[in-house]
């Protein structure tokens, strides 16, 4: 009977369709992180979360 490989420590691997690769800079103005804390508070979601909402909403 075959051995298994022993597990590695750290995150669990995810599927393809679940990872995010790809990491994106983004420079905005004090003002405009304000704004878009107040606005991620007001949704209970963090900054990734109300971006990626953003870009569903424009590519529909």
């Amino acid at each position: 009977m075959a051995e298994e490989t022993p597990k590695k420590a750290g995150r669990p691997f995810k599927e393809a369709e679940e990872r995010h690769s790809t990491q994106l800079a983004v420079r905005l103005s004090p003002k405009e992180v304000e704004r878009l804390d107040a606005y991620c508070k007001a949704k209970g979601w963090t900054r990734a979360q109300a971006v990626r909402y953003w870009l569903e909403m424009i590519t529909l």
